[in-house]
């Protein structure tokens, strides 16, 4: 299959992949925020989000490096190492989370004994464990490029979850119901996902697979500092009730991030293998094109929220998660930031630069911690919304300037999407002046959408690519037989 066609395929299923999660995903916080309290919800995100962050020292940056030398070495032919690979990852992973699970109680229980109580301890370690084989198994999936398959079973996954989470808080298990439905997923798709795989024991370069372990493992800890840590902090400094309208907020935010993320999934395993045969021009080319097209996507999108966010809130939650509708603008703009950011970092790790990856995603940790501890005591969930914009600024100019020898981005096509986004912002301000409700975001965003999308075709924004994207969907979309 050629690059382009690889490309392609590999964006195509995990495109749905993000649509299904972003669907799904949203089905499952807006059954949270309807079935339960804001209190409610504030207990269950700092369970989970905890448990993110201590995840990501068990998995010891493991899923990240076998998705690059998984790929790294089918392009080279060395297709038996994968399996040494895979199991020396699931061996090492297997130790860690079984001592770090062990070392969380003991440490939660003996340290921090007014933060969460034993039950609540427990809940955190149940969905630590799963949640660490489940992102094992994505990554040994991301490295043999089998993207239908991940597809299929977070389709499942989420499925199965959101029925679970349903029946056990109608069962009265309140914020314990989505954990045990989260953790028994989690498995569930783990053991789908390694059945067929190889985990053979090979001779495997230890010392690569630690180097690149270690190095994603910082910059995933700068990633869990940037996201986990605004939450964890809120749950120490506010209420449980404000850091569950926050968490909707954020959630609500994600097809803005879920987008850039799923095209660098996309991208990564392919930009290895080219920069690894040399081909360097090709990952620019193909790192340039993920970012127009990323853009071209999402800026509907992210007018959409920036004018509707309190009708959207409001449709999807209860009165009282309207409060954080300023908050939730914020984090909507700043997610284009980040996801700018998450596309180069996923390059020049997949190119052999994993340090410049680490740096920026721990820089923006560390400064998204920092700014939370500063503005979160006094300010509360905005104070949280405004460090989230500030350190996604400081990594996205970083991430411009420190990639711009090996990546050459450009944005010379950038002043077309910001006429037709001014067109949509025009068309959407005039509607906000008679309507509201369902009836403005539907006709703000199919008014706004069409004119967006014909201005751009008028400006002649989309190119050749674009046409074979277009071929790609077109050939993957079954067709109807007459006779």
């Amino acid at each position: 299959m050629g690059i382009i066609k690889r490309a392609l395929s590999n964006t195509f299923y995990l495109v749905n992949d993000w649509i299904a999660i972003m669907v799904l995903g949203y089905a499952f916080w807006i059954a949270l925020a309807k079935l339960m309290s804001a209190s409610d919800v504030g207990m269950f995100s700092t369970i989970s989000n905890l448990a993110i962050f201590i995840t990501v020292f068990t998995t010891f940056g493991f899923n990240n490096a076998t998705a690059k030398l998984i790929s790294s070495g089918m392009a080279k032919d060395a297709k038996n190492s994968a399996s040494g690979i895979i199991r020396f990852a699931l061996e090492k992973t297997i130790l860690l989370t079984v001592a770090i699970s062990a070392a969380t109680f003991f440490v939660l229980r003996l340290i921090f004994p007014n933060y969460l109580g034993g039950y609540e301890i427990l809940a955190v370690i149940l969905y630590l464990v799963p949640n660490s084989f489940y992102l094992i198994s994505q990554g040994i999936l991301l490295g043999l490029q089998d993207m239908k398959k991940i597809f299929v079973t977070d389709l499942f996954s989420y499925i199965l979850k959101i029925i679970m989470t349903v029946a056990l808080v109608f069962a009265g298990l309140k914020y314990f119901g989505p954990v045990i439905a989260f953790a028994a997923t989690a498995m569930l798709v783990f053991v789908w996902r390694m059945r067929g795989v190889g985990i053979k024991k090979t001779e495997v370069n230890k010392k690569e697979i630690w180097e690149y372990s270690k190095d994603a493992m910082i910059g995933n800890l700068g990633m869990i500092l940037f996201f986990q840590s605004t939450i964890i902090i809120l749950g120490l400094f506010r209420t449980l009730a404000e850091v569950g309208i926050f968490t909707i907020a954020f959630m609500l935010t994600t097809p803005v991030r879920a987008i850039f993320q799923s095209v660098s999934g996309s991208l990564m395993p392919m930009a290895s293998g080219k920069w690894a045969t040399n081909e360097k021009d090709r990952v620019r080319e193909l790192t340039n094109e993920a970012v127009r097209y990323s853009i071209f996507l999402i800026a509907p999108l992210l007018l959409v929220m920036l004018f509707f966010a309190e009708d959207i809130l409001l449709i999807f939650a209860q009165p009282e998660y309207i409060a954080g509708a300023v908050s939730m603008k914020i984090l909507a703009a700043a997610s284009l930031l980040y996801g700018l950011s998450y596309i180069v970092f996923s390059v020049l790790y997949s190119i052999g630069s994993p340090k410049k990856s680490r740096d920026l995603n721990l820089i923006g940790g560390v400064s998204n911690t920092a700014l939370s501890v500063i503005t979160i005591p006094t300010l509360g969930m905005f104070g949280a919304a405004i460090s989230y914009l500030l350190s996604s600024l400081i990594i996205f100019l970083l991430s411009v300037f420190w990639s711009k020898k090996d990546l050459k981005i450009s944005f010379a096509w950038a002043g077309k999407i910001l006429l037709a986004a001014i067109v949509f912002s025009a068309i959407a301000f005039a509607l906000k002046t008679f309507m509201a409700g369902l009836a403005l975001i539907a006709a703000g965003t199919l008014l706004g959408t069409a004119a967006y999308f014909s201005l751009l075709v008028y400006l002649r924004f989309f190119t050749e690519i674009d046409i074979k994207v277009i071929e790609a969907i077109e050939a993957k979309v079954p067709r109807a037989k007459l006779f």
